[in-house]
């Protein structure tokens, strides 16, 4: 963001960090936003690391999904992946769900501890309804989201019941 060496640019920053985006602020003296070139210079230089993110976010998803997997004991025909994510990227959480339901009768329930987020994921293979999952933990756990049979996205009204949503979800879909 621009402004960011003034009062309010300040405190925009700070309100940002502390909802858990992760801002960037330049002052004047470093970004002139009258300068035309200076301007596409700073976009094409996000754009850049924004790529190289996503990318490296990618591999990091398809290596932790496969020792997700490994690790995975095997339940009622099912290779269950219940993990609740802490200290990672936000932006893990989708990919890494998408890498584990690419494993036939894989059924992954993540969760990302510091914001509530849930994703339930799986293989075709599985056979379970997911989006009927979410409603039952939705039950216990508020919460909203929605999503298909074999995907859905959500976020739990109090992001520290994330393990015990995990846990209820998995008790369920043992059940």
């Amino acid at each position: 963001m621009t402004g960011a060496g003034g009062m309010l640019g300040l405190d925009v920053l700070r309100a940002g960090e502390r909802a858990g985006h992760e801002l960037v602020g330049l002052a004047h003296a470093e970004l002139d936003i009258a300068d035309t070139a200076a301007v596409e210079k700073a976009f094409a230089e996000r754009d850049a690391n924004f790529k190289a993110l996503r990318g490296a976010l990618q591999q990091l998803a398809e290596a932790r999904a496969e020792l997700l997997a490994a690790a995975a004991v095997e339940e009622g025909g099912l290779r269950i992946v219940s993990e609740v994510l802490r200290d990672v990227h936000p932006e893990l959480l989708l990919p890494l769900a998408t890498e584990l339901a690419k494993k036939e009768r894989t059924v992954a329930l993540l969760a990302l501890e510091a914001s509530g987020q849930l994703v339930f994921a799986q293989h075709a293979s599985a056979g379970k309804d997911l989006a009927a999952l979410l409603k039952q933990v939705f039950a216990t756990f508020p919460g909203k989201g929605g999503g298909t049979r074999d995907f859905v996205r959500a976020r739990l009204s109090e992001p520290s019941a994330s393990a015990a949503a995990v846990g209820l979800a998995r008790k369920l879909l043992l059940s």
